[in-house]
């Protein structure tokens, strides 16, 4: 298992179940794999964390308390980050089909949780003439 330094996550990548078409184009298993396709993102699970992890986003007040202080993702957190980001790895202990990526902590763009997202009325404007 890699241990990461300063401010690097391990991620265990979800597989993507991907077809070539007769004309070589990747098709996709499902609906929500070409929604993150299109949208340049991925998910995985967090399995290892730097001890730096989001350091450079902490924020101090006045007093020289810290505000935000704790890290917003831990270890077996199921996240949203980005497609380009990181480094594939290949771990010689871990099974061949577990995709490890190690990247910035920067790069966890979500934690994804159960549930549907609810976005309030009040804050979804009508689009004017265009």
């Amino acid at each position: 298992m890699f241990k990461p330094c300063g401010h690097r996550l391990v991620i265990q990548r979800d597989p993507v179940e991907e077809t070539y078409g007769d004309s070589g184009i990747i098709i996709h298993a499902n609906e929500n794999q070409q929604k993150l396709d299109a949208a340049n993102c991925q998910m995985g699970v967090i399995v290892a964390i730097g001890p730096d992890c989001w350091e450079a986003f902490r924020k101090v007040d006045s007093t020289g308390n810290e505000v935000n202080g704790k890290p917003w993702a831990s270890v077996g957190d199921y996240v949203l980050y980005a497609k380009y980001a990181g480094k594939n790895v290949i771990d010689p202990f871990t099974p061949k089909d577990k995709d490890l990526i190690i990247l910035n902590d920067e790069d966890i763009i979500a934690i994804v949780t159960e549930g549907e997202t609810v976005i309030p009325t009040d804050t979804v404007r009508e689009a004017k003439g265009a």
